[in-house]
């Protein structure tokens, strides 16, 4: 399976569109807050690439998510999210993408944390506009090297060494065949996108198209027309007319992650298209959906509609978190070491494969694959041990066994119980309130620099429950 653009959406095709695939030109997104930078990029780049540009990361993402992009430039300090962060994101969304990284002049450390990260390199400010173009090509050519190798469906970790992702699995197999709707209910992390590829890789549907949009990524004019398509001149900058998803994933699958973010008006259009829209509108095309809580909860909010729902709902699929499927860590972790760049084979010591296998993981798989990539790269030897852990991983309780617990005083047991629910008291907390401290701090009645000291105690992080 390949990706290839058409128009200007990203759909994964089987082979039959590998010769269009040839003739598009490599695309580089540059993401910088300063005007003067895209225009130098612009200048020194478009000859030869596609150049697209954003002004920060919000709007960066918002592009990736409707945009094939091969490389990545990006300012590291710039409003909001840092380059770091869009690093981070890309390297979880789109690890086949390139990404260089901008940083001011001698900021060794900088550039250093974020080759460490995953980055293709970097370039210290100010640059010489041939060595930017140089490093660019370089980057593209490891990109083009990357789609060489087996495609992202056999790259993408289904793990199912747990009954509850064996079920999972039981599931994507009974239903993938059959062309009726899915909705995948998971937390963030947890792999919603990997299921619906997989659904779609295993459908009769396999050699058309696949698209994908995160529903809350755009706002609802510009999501209406992504969705849609529109007329030439609908929007300021966009100079001719071009189809919406619905008929470019035609043939194919649509996925449709946090659907519950689609504004009402456009569920109701949505719907329209699927039961008995125009000529104009309606499209063979099987939709999967996906979102983070229980449907009938966001009927009940008031954010999705209940006809839409039961059009969706025809196969209900639910993720289980990676804490409920503690037998799946460890090959997870294995899966993702066998990835590394390093050279060497890295395998994980029995302390802290024990240490990962306790951690609660709020951010999931995502956070598991970030984890083992940082003790990959910073792990001196070809063991990984509990030092390469982040602090929160190597500050996690094993389970004590029931005769170990008759060897204890009965204050440590004591302590041991508090410990434990009050780390399973700040986790529901903080993801009630989705990681905003200042609002955990006065639900819970205590100062924030308490709560702070309080999370850093049991090893949470509030931006692992931050909407991403």
């Amino acid at each position: 399976m390949v990706v290839h653009a058409v128009g200007t959406r990203i759909l994964s095709c089987g082979p039959q569109s590998d010769r269009r695939l040839m003739a598009r030109r490599p695309r580089l997104l540059v993401v910088d807050d300063k005007p003067n930078f895209l225009a130098l990029f612009r200048r020194i780049a478009g000859g030869e690439l596609d150049v697209l540009t954003a002004s920060d990361v919000a709007e960066a993402l918002a592009l990736l998510g409707r945009e094939h992009v091969d490389v990545i430039v990006s300012d590291v300090k710039m409003p909001g999210a840092s380059g770091f962060d869009l690093l981070d994101d890309v390297k979880n969304r789109y690890p086949g993408v390139e990404v260089i990284l901008m940083t001011a002049f001698g900021a060794v450390p900088d550039a250093v944390t974020a080759i460490k990260a995953g980055a293709f390199h970097y370039l210290t400010k100010p640059f010489d506009p041939d060595e930017a173009l140089a490093l660019i090509r370089k980057a593209l050519e490891k990109h083009a090297g990357a789609a060489d190798r087996p495609s992202a469906r056999n790259e993408s970790v289904l793990i199912a060494s747990s009954p509850a992702m064996q079920s999972v699995l039981d599931v994507i197999g009974r239903t993938a065949a059959l062309d009726v709707a899915v909705l995948i209910i998971g937390e963030r992390g947890t792999g919603r996108d990997l299921v619906a590829r997989e659904i779609h890789a295993r459908s009769t549907r396999s050699s058309g198209p696949f698209a994908a949009m995160k529903c809350g990524a755009l706002a609802a004019e510009a999501t209406e027309a992504e969705l849609f398509g529109m007329g030439k001149g609908a929007l300021t900058a966009e100079p001719a007319a071009r189809s919406g998803l619905l008929h470019e994933a035609s043939g194919g699958t649509l996925f449709l992650d946090d659907l519950a973010e689609l504004p009402r008006t456009l569920q109701e259009r949505l719907l329209r298209a699927l039961v008995d829209g125009t000529e104009d509108e309606r499209a063979d095309v099987r939709i999967i959906a996906g979102a983070s809580v229980d449907a009938e909860s966001l009927v009940a909010d008031g954010r999705l509609r209940e006809d839409l729902l039961y059009r969706l709902n025809v196969v209900a699929l639910r993720l289980p978190p990676l804490r409920e499927r503690t037998q799946d860590i460890g090959p997870l972790a294995d899966a993702f070491l066998a990835r590394s760049p390093r050279r060497a084979p890295l395998t994980l010591s029995t302390e802290a494969r024990a240490r990962l296998e306790a951690f609660d993981w709020p951010g999931n798989v995502r956070q598991l694959k970030n984890t083992i990539a940082r003790a990959a790269a910073i792990s001196p030897g070809e063991e990984i041990q509990i030092d390469a852990l982040p602090a929160e991983v190597q500050g996690a309780r094993i389970a004590t066994s029931p005769v170990d617990l008759a060897t204890l005083p009965y204050r440590e047991i004591l302590a041991q119980s508090r410990d434990r629910g009050s780390k399973e008291y700040f986790m529901a907390l903080l993801k009630a309130v989705g990681g905003n401290v200042t609002q955990a701090a006065e639900r819970a009645g205590i100062h924030r620099e308490s709560l702070h000291r309080l999370l850093k105690r049991y090893g949470l992080r509030a931006e692992d429950y931050r909407p991403k």
